[in-house]
């Protein structure tokens, strides 16, 4: 149903809309010396998006630079309250763990930092931010102050280029 929905929408802006079968595609990618990887659980371009680049190399009647440079995009995972994982310590009082806020910040959130330039807001400890990454979600720092950091915009994802330099001529 998807797939139909999505022709008609095409067709509905005046877009002519081409079908081909999977040999026709395969034959496509053979003329072009191009394959297709088995291994589908692969972040690889001949696993996702061979497919799509000979097919609209086929509708526009050029071969265009062949790029395969890739972005994934993945939601951000936050780690909630486990209000009764964790034993009261002395005085009755859980340490802080979880939450979407890092000392008024949403999570995520892209900001810029003198240091660090155009980060995301990660977790806090001892009145200090971590910040991190945008490209690869991995921390950059665990000290950042609050008064350092110059909120941007909100963010609940996370954007990792895998970039890869092959060109067919």
């Amino acid at each position: 149903m998807g797939k139909k929905w999505f022709y008609s929408e095409l067709e509905s802006t005046g877009l002519n809309v081409v079908l081909k079968l999977g040999f026709e595609t395969s034959e496509l990618r053979k003329q072009h010396g191009l394959s297709k990887s088995k291994h589908k659980l692969d972040n690889t371009w001949n696993a996702h998006c061979v497919d799509s680049w000979i097919l609209s190399a086929y509708n526009a009647d050029i071969l265009p630079n062949l790029d395969k440079t890739m972005l994934f995009i993945k939601p951000m995972q936050f780690h909630r309250r486990q209000v009764h994982a964790f034993q009261p310590a002395v005085g009755g009082i859980r340490r802080a763990y979880g939450s979407t806020r890092s000392m008024g910040f949403r999570r995520g959130s892209i900001v810029t930092h003198p240091k660090y330039g155009i980060c995301a807001i990660g977790g806090t400890s001892k009145n200090k931010i971590s910040l991190n990454s945008l490209q690869t979600g991995k921390r950059l720092c665990q000290n950042a102050s609050n008064s350092d950091i110059t909120f941007k915009s909100y963010n609940n994802y996370i954007f990792i280029y895998e970039a890869k330099d092959f060109r067919v001529s």
